[in-house]
């Protein structure tokens, strides 16, 4: 996928969109999921600590089906910040 201007506003949207989807049980729950997941390489180490954080402090995800995809989208965030936190690592002095 590519992405177009992939910028502070942009992060924010889609931030947005993402806490407005967790815990409801529509459509839209998914959509939102699959697309943060495609772009997560494009993400600011801030903007994706936020979604772990608002995942991480979320009580009620729905049902099984949107828990699931939820905590698979965790474990996206968590590995991509993993990935931004060693590259950082490799730039340091």
């Amino acid at each position: 996928m590519n992405i177009i201007g992939v910028d502070d506003k942009y992060e924010k949207i889609l931030w947005c969109a993402m806490r407005y989807a967790l815990g409801r049980r529509t459509y839209l729950t998914i959509e939102v999921i699959d697309y943060i997941k495609k772009v997560l390489p494009a993400l600011s180490l801030d903007t994706l600590m936020m979604m772990q954080q608002d995942i991480e402090n979320q009580h009620d995800f729905g049902d099984e089906l949107y828990e699931m995809r939820w905590m698979m989208l965790y474990g996206n965030i968590v590995t991509e910040i993993q990935k931004k936190y060693a590259g950082k690592r490799k730039e340091q002095p």
